[in-house]
C-alpha cells in the first residue's frame, strides 16, 4: 500500500519577512499578491495552475532585475513542483534559489537563507538525495537555532524535516532526537496537532525500517496518537487541515487503520468540495 510521500505533507516557506520588501530594486514584482494567487490555486489542488503563476512571475522578476522577488518566488516554486513529482524541475529551482542566497542583499538575511536551505533540504530528500539533504539542514539548524525563539514554529519544521533524512540514511537515534525536539515545538503552536500528527506518523515508519514487526506495538501506539491529534476541537477544518488528512490516509491505511483512512479521504473531499465552491 501506498504510504505517504517524504515531506510531501509540508508547504514551502516563504525565507522573507514582507516588512523588509522595500526600496530595492525599485521596481518589484507584487509577491505577496502573487503568494495569495498560489494559495488559492492550492487551496483546490491545482499545482499546475500554481506553477504556472509562479513561473510567469519569475520570468518578469528576472526581467526587471528583482533578485529578492526572484528568490522568494523560486522557494515557492520548488515546493510546488516537489508536490507535482517533477523532481528534475524541483532540483533545477532550489539551485537557483541557493545561488540566489549568496547575493549580499539576500545573504544579509540569514534567516530567510536558513528557510531556502531547509526547502533545498527537502527536495532533495523526495528526490532520494537524503545524504546531500541533511548537511543543507544541519546548516539550517546553526541558522535558526542561533536567530529565532526557542518555541519559533519554524524550528518545528526544520526538526521534522532533519529528522526524515536521517531516517532515510540510517541514523535513527539522531532521527528520533530531532522528532521528539519537532514534537515540542509543535506542541506550542496554535494549529500544531496537524504537524504533530504528521510527525508521530512519521515516527511510525521509522519504527519499522528499525525494529520491522518486532516494532509493531510502538507503531501502532504512534498511529493512534496521529489520530487523536487530527480529531482535536482545536483545529480548523480548512484547506491545510484538508491537505494534511489527504496526505495521511495512506499512511492509515498502510499501518491497518483503515477506517479512519476513509474518515480522512471524506473529510478532506468534503472540504475541497466547500472551496471550489467559493472559487467558482
Amino acid at each position: 500500500m501506498e504510504k505517504m510521500e517524504k515531506n510531501d505533507y509540508t508547504d514551502p516557506a516563504c525565507p522573507f519577512d514582507f516588512s523588509q520588501y522595500t526600496g530595492q530594486p525599485r521596481e518589484t514584482v507584487p509577491v505577496r499578491r502573487v503568494l495569495e494567487k498560489e494559495d488559492s490555486f492550492l487551496a483546490v489542488n491545482d499545482y499546475e495552475g500554481a506553477e504556472n503563476l509562479l513561473g510567469y512571475w519569475i520570468r518578469e522578476a528576472n526581467a526587471i532585475g528583482d533578485r529578492r522577488g526572484n528568490f522568494t518566488l523560486l522557494n515557492e516554486l520548488m515546493g510546488v513542483l516537489r508536490k507535482c513529482g517533477k523532481t528534475e524541475e524541483a532540483i533545477r529551482a532550489s539551485e537557483e534559489a541557493l545561488k540566489l542566497a549568496e547575493d549580499p542583499a539576500i545573504a544579509g538575511d540569514p534567516v530567510g537563507v536558513a528557510t531556502c536551505l531547509i526547502n533545498a533540504g527537502t527536495v532533495l530528500t523526495a528526490a532520494d538525495r537524503p545524504a546531500d539533504a541533511v548537511p543543507l539542514f544541519e546548516m539550517a539548524s546553526r541558522i535558526y537555532e542561533k536567530a529565532l525563539p526557542q518555541d519559533d514554529s519554524r524550528l518545528g519544521g526544520l526538526f521534522n524535516n532533519m529528522a526524515l533524512s536521517r531516517s532515510d540514511v540510517g541514523d535513527y537515534s539522531g532521527a528520533l532526537k530531532d522528532f521528539q525536539k519537532a514534537l515540542a515545538v509543535m506542541a506550542k503552536q496554535d494549529q500544531g496537532e496537524k504537524e504533530q500528527a504528521v510527525t508521530w506518523l512519521n515516527i511510525a515508519d521509522l519504527y519499522e525500517l528499525r525494529d520491522g514487526t518486532e516494532g509493531s506495538q510502538e507503531i501502532d501506539r504512534c498511529v493512534s496518537e496521529a489520530e487523536q491529534l487530527l480529531e482535536s476541537r482545536k483545529l480548523v477544518h480548512d484547506a491545510d487541515y484538508a491537505f494534511v488528512l489527504e496526505k495521511c490516509a495512506p499512511v492509515f491505511d498502510y499501518y491497518g487503520h483503515f477506517y479512519y483512512a476513509e474518515v480522512c479521504r471524506t473529510r478532506a473531499a468534503a472540504i475541497r468540495s466547500e472551496y471550489a465552491h467559493r472559487e467558482s
